[in-house]
C-alpha cells in the first residue's frame, strides 16, 4: 500500500477521513468538506455538505462496517488536487447474497485554500459493484459480457 509522504498533507488528510468515517462519526463530514462540495459518482449527483452527511448516512447505516483500502494516492504539493485509487469493501444484505465485495475505485479530490474539499467525484464499475452482485442482474450481465466478447 502506497501511503503519501508525510510532506503531502492533503494524501494524509484525506486517507484520514475515509478510515475514520462511520455511521458514528458522520461529524467529520464538516471538517472535511466545503459547505458548497459538489459530489459526483455513478449513481448520483449532489451538491452541499447537508446532503453530504446524508448520503453518508445512508452509505453506512446500509453497512456500518464498510471499509476503505488506499493503494495509492496521486498528486503532490502544491497542487490542490488528488486522485485517490481505493478498494471498498462492504457487505449489503441485497448485494451478492450478503456476502462481502470488495470493489475498486478511484476518487478525485479537489481543496480550497482551507483543505476542505470542493469537488469530489467518485469513479468505478457498477457492474463490479451493483450489477453482478444482484442475482438476477448477474446473469444478464454475464450474458450481455458474453455476446459482446464471445469466448477467448
Amino acid at each position: 500500500m502506497t501511503n503519501p509522504s508525510p510532506a503531502d498533507p492533503l494524501g494524509q488528510h484525506a486517507i484520514a477521513f475515509f478510515r475514520a468515517l462511520s455511521v458514528h462519526r458522520l461529524d467529520l463530514v464538516d471538517d472535511f468538506y466545503a459547505v458548497d462540495v459538489h459530489f459526483e459518482d455513478p449513481m448520483v449527483s449532489l451538491d452541499g455538505r447537508d446532503r453530504m452527511r446524508s448520503y453518508y448516512a445512508q452509505v453506512y447505516r446500509n453497512d456500518p462496517a464498510l471499509r476503505w483500502e488506499f493503494p495509492e494516492v496521486i498528486g503532490d504539493p502544491p497542487s490542490r488536487s488528488r486522485g485517490m485509487v481505493w478498494i471498498m469493501h462492504m457487505q449489503v444484505d441485497g448485494l451478492n447474497g450478503g456476502r462481502p465485495i470488495s470493489v475498486p475505485g478511484m476518487s478525485r479530490l479537489i481543496f480550497d485554500d482551507d483543505d476542505r474539499c470542493i469537488f469530489h467525484r467518485d469513479y468505478f464499475d457498477m457492474g463490479a459493484f451493483v450489477y453482478e452482485n444482484v442475482p438476477v442482474l448477474r446473469n444478464v450481465v454475464g450474458y450481455v459480457k458474453k455476446e459482446l466478447h464471445g469466448e477467448f
